[in-house]
């Protein structure tokens, strides 16, 4: 294929991150382990611990151009305590923290047991323990790679040369389990960042993606375990339609003995995603074991070392090879940032030459498409023998048109942040010409419109679409459950009523009510890139409508569902920090939950105005 020999190295994108690489040119190498687990009071075990790490960033260190980075998998310390394990572990990896890749595990997670513990941190005593010193520590490390953060806790993604990875920290997961010792290990919603990321930065192209968490499939999950059954089926059916190739993972503390190479079935409750996935322990540094993979086009070689007690590493067992090769592309939406419509084609049926225009989503075949990343071609679903074309047109008002895929520049785009740019020259873009159904698509140079945004949309066979409150249409009902954000309690109804009415209220120690919204309105974007959408929310099969009550006492208003059937008008709107991040207003009042310390707290409507930041899940449409 005919490639063009300058191309813009752009931006990490919405659609695609700027790793713009064919498969053929992969040529890296990273090291990863887990389990470091510095304790204040076991240091000959630290020294291992140290040796571990120092001879990974030491391979780095020698040629970083090809060994990217280390990869840590969790439990980097024993007991939280920031100010004496966690110093230890930073002192381990000060001379390349900046190629580090770390998350935290369920012991970077512990809790203080006592008034002790928590006055020490106040004076930096090394007693202290504090898990939120170490989750803003990952979350401000300037990386040798750009990172696209999650808001919450140490959970983010990046890319290295057309591969995709995302550190999910303990495991992927929506809220905290409630109860027994697992209670304090928090998720920091990486389920939704995982559904979210894999839909925006990955999308319908079957580029290689890589998990990186603390736990495994195979021995860390349960009913009374931090990681239950039902958010591991949850997180494997997520992974329907992607090119997950393998989940890396600490905990177990394998010395130099076998079963590091795993596989893990589809867990039981899980109804999508792969039969099966390599889940690679990763070692425990404290045994003095990393893994070096080795990524050569499609194949991604594993093997393992041990670090002796004089700092040099030496392989044990047998390699493990991987295929990373594209598949599980599917399709997707690709929807305009201004009128929220869908790229289209005349007619119904693909042929050379086919107009490509807007037109309202209607879940159709040639409202499909796939961004193949190895060729740069945009294909259509309906016949997947056309593809996307400039008809050598780059140009303002350039013609876009359908043509049969072949090896040609006419046919190669590329994806950075929200744009589609021509492959020919990356100064024009597709632009939306119009907003109503039948606008003309055509290429004009950038000029920031959001008529020139496009974004991936409904996907077949997918958990997710790139931004929740984006992809909603007016007319049409959505299932999901809703939690605070600063507190992980859920919306819930009470099960008392009175007079047809129930209480609503955020439940601390429960997954929610399931929710249903119904969309009045299309999705509207603002000027500082949030959007917002109206409608109502209902719950109880639909029979009860969440209400702010009438009666204002210093402020605020109870929020209550009505069992009548009726519902407030609302909105929702994204805050712009994750894609399933929102605040609900109406009547000029915020939905917020009520102030105390009790497993339920009372929902209510701030009419200052007010509100707190609540994050959807297990978002579905109806």
């Amino acid at each position: 294929m005919i490639i063009r020999k300058i191309r813009y190295l752009l931006g990490a994108g919405l659609l695609l991150s700027s790793q713009l690489i064919l498969a053929a040119d992969r040529n890296f190498d990273f090291v990863m382990t887990g389990d470091p687990q510095y304790d204040n009071g076991a240091h000959s075990r630290n020294d291992v611990a140290t040796r571990t790490l120092k001879a990974m960033g030491n391979q780095v260190l020698a040629n970083p151009s090809q060994v990217k980075g280390v990869l840590i998998a969790g439990d980097l310390t024993q007991n939280t305590r920031p100010y004496d394990e966690y110093k230890f572990y930073k002192s381990a990896i000060s001379s390349f923290q900046q190629h580090v890749f770390d998350g935290q595990g369920n012991h970077d997670e512990h809790e203080p047991d006592g008034f002790v513990q928590e006055s020490g941190c106040t004076f930096n005593a090394t007693w202290c323990v504090n898990k939120d010193y170490i989750v803003n520590d990952l979350r401000s490390r300037n990386r040798s790679t750009a990172v696209n953060m999650h808001s919450e806790g140490g959970v983010y993604s990046w890319d290295w040369e057309g591969v995709h990875f995302i550190q999910l920290g303990s495991y992927a997961g929506s809220r905290q389990y409630s109860s027994s010792w697992a209670s304090y290990v928090k998720p920091y919603g990486s389920l939704n960042f995982l559904r979210d990321d894999l839909a925006s930065r990955v999308g319908p192209t079957g580029k290689p993606v890589v998990l990186v968490m603390h736990y495994t499939f195979d021995s860390d999950r349960g009913d009374n375990s931090a990681w239950s059954n039902q958010q591991a089926a949850d997180m494997w059916n997520a992974l329907e339609g992607y090119n997950v190739v393998a989940v890396m993972s600490g905990h177990i503390h394998y010395g130099q003995g076998g079963g590091w190479a795993r596989t893990s079935y589809r867990p039981a409750g899980a109804t999508k995603g792969p039969a099966s996935l390599p889940n690679i322990v990763v070692g425990a540094a404290l045994n003095g074991i990393f893994v070096k993979a080795s990524v050569r086009n499609d194949q991604m070689t594993l093997q393992r070392y041990y670090v002796d007690g004089s700092g040099s590493a030496g392989a044990i067992d047998s390699a493990v090879n991987i295929n990373i090769a594209k598949q599980n592309m599917g399709f997707a939406e690709l929807r305009d940032g201004k009128a929220n419509k869908c790229l289209d084609i005349t007619g119904s049926s693909p042929y050379t030459r086919a107009n490509v225009l807007l037109h309202g989503c209607a879940n159709v075949d040639w409202q499909k498409w796939a961004y193949d990343v190895d060729s740069k071609h945009i294909i259509n679903k309906a016949n997947t023998g056309f593809c996307l074309d400039q008809a050598n047109q780059a140009q303002n008002g350039g013609k876009v048109q359908l043509w049969p895929c072949e090896n040609h520049d006419d046919l190669v785009f590329d994806m950075d942040t929200n744009r589609i740019r021509s492959g020919y020259n990356n100064n024009y873009v597709l632009d939306a010409n119009g907003t109503s159904d039948g606008s003309n698509v055509s290429q004009y140079s950038v000029n920031g419109g959001s008529h020139q945004n496009w974004s991936w949309g409904k996907r077949d066979n997918a958990s997710a679409i790139s931004n929740l409150v984006q992809g909603m249409q007016a007319n049409k009902s959505y299932g999901f459950k809703l939690r605070a954000k600063s507190n992980d309690c859920s919306l819930e109804w009470d099960g008392g009523l009175s007079n047809n009415e129930r209480n609503a209220k955020f439940d601390c120690s429960s997954n929610g009510d399931s929710m249903t919204f119904v969309a009045s309105s299309n999705p509207v974007q603002h000027t500082d890139g949030s959007y917002s959408i109206n409608g109502k929310i209902y719950t109880h099969n639909d029979s009860c409508g969440l209400e702010w009550d009438g009666s204002l006492s210093g402020g605020e208003r109870n929020a209550k569902f009505d069992c009548g059937g009726s519902a407030d008008p609302l909105t929702l709107k994204t805050t712009g920090k994750g894609a399933a991040e929102i605040i609900i207003t109406s009547n000029n009042c915020g939905l917020q939950w009520a102030g105390g310390s009790s497993n339920e707290r009372n929902a209510k409507f701030d009419c200052d105005p007010a509100w707190d930041e609540m994050i959807l899940s297990e978002f579905a449409e109806k």
